[in-house]
């Protein structure tokens, strides 16, 4: 196994090397195709975050052409869609989820004022 950080290469052949891998890591990896050989992690920040996915294509080269030979663009176009539309979907239910609360808020504090009429109006009743 070899694992790049930055643009420097480590062979566990050569020295001991270790991935410490996330469940979201995991559950990446078992999703790749069997052709697919090379695993990228990269940072949230925005020089990653813009729609030059040449930069990953660029970063996950290396000198044996390991990961180049055997990920396909259209791979990591995928992958890429795949996360848009989970994100798509989050954004969406949150939307549903904060519409339904201002809606059930709106309808308890409408209930709430006409009950408060209704308990003025008894009040009067009585005297």
């Amino acid at each position: 196994m070899k694992i790049k950080v930055g643009n420097t290469i480590y062979d566990g052949n050569i020295e001991p090397v270790m991935v410490i891998l996330s469940d979201e890591d995991k559950e990446n990896i078992s999703n790749m195709t069997e052709n697919a050989y090379c695993y990228c992690a990269f940072p949230d920040d925005e020089k990653w975050q813009e729609n030059d996915y040449e930069k990953i294509k660029d970063f996950m080269k290396i000198d044996e052409n390991v990961c180049e030979s055997k990920i396909e663009s259209k791979e990591l176009f995928r992958q890429i869609d795949w996360a848009n539309k989970l994100f798509e979907n989050i954004l969406e239910e949150y939307n549903d989820i904060k519409s339904v609360t201002v809606n059930t808020i709106n309808n308890i504090k409408a209930w709430t004022d006409f009950l408060k009429t209704i308990g003025n109006g008894n009040k009067q009743n009585e005297k």
